[in-house]
C-alpha cells in the first residue's frame, strides 16, 4: 500500500505498508474482485483489534499497527480490460458508515473507473 495521501506521504519512490491478501477490506476486493465496504463495530481500542483479527483476518501484531481512530473502510479493485486487479483504490474515515453503497455505486465506482483507463494508457497492461 502506498503511504496516506494526506499526511507526511513518504517518498513517492518508496513502497508503501504491505497487505496480506488474506487482510482486511483490502484483501476481500483483491480476492472477490469487487468493492468492499466495511464498519468498525466495536466502540474502544481493544475492541477494534479484536474484530480485526476474529472478522478481517490480522494477526495480533498487525491489528496492533492499524490507525484506531477509524470505523469506515471502503476497498476498489482497479481491474484490466481482462479482469485482473491491477490496484486496490484504499480509503477510510473517522466516520461511522461513512460509505454508502448507492454513493459508492454511483460517483467513487466510475470514478475509479476513469482512473483505470488513465493507468491502462500510462502503464499498458501491468500483466
Amino acid at each position: 500500500m502506498t503511504p496516506y495521501a494526506v499526511g507526511e506521504g513518504g517518498d513517492p519512490g518508496e513502497v508503501g505498508k504491505r497487505i496480506s491478501s488474506a487482510c482486511g477490506v483490502i484483501g476481500l476486493s483483491y480476492r472477490t474482485q469487487s468493492p468492499q465496504i466495511g464498519n468498525r463495530q466495536g466502540e474502544s481500542i481493544e475492541d477494534f483489534r479484536k474484530e480485526m483479527i476474529a472478522e478481517w483476518g490480522f494477526d495480533p501484531d498487525a491489528a496492533r499497527t492499524l490507525n484506531e481512530t477509524r470505523w469506515s473502510f471502503l476497498a476498489l479493485p482497479i481491474q484490466t480490460p481482462e479482469g485482473k486487479v491491477d490496484a486496490i483504490v484504499f480509503v477510510d474515515s473517522e466516520l461511522k458508515n461513512c460509505f454508502m453503497v448507492d454513493v459508492v455505486e454511483w460517483f467513487v465506482m466510475p470514478a475509479c473507473d476513469a482512473m483505470r483507463i488513465v493507468i491502462e494508457r500510462r502503464y499498458g497492461n501491468a500483466g
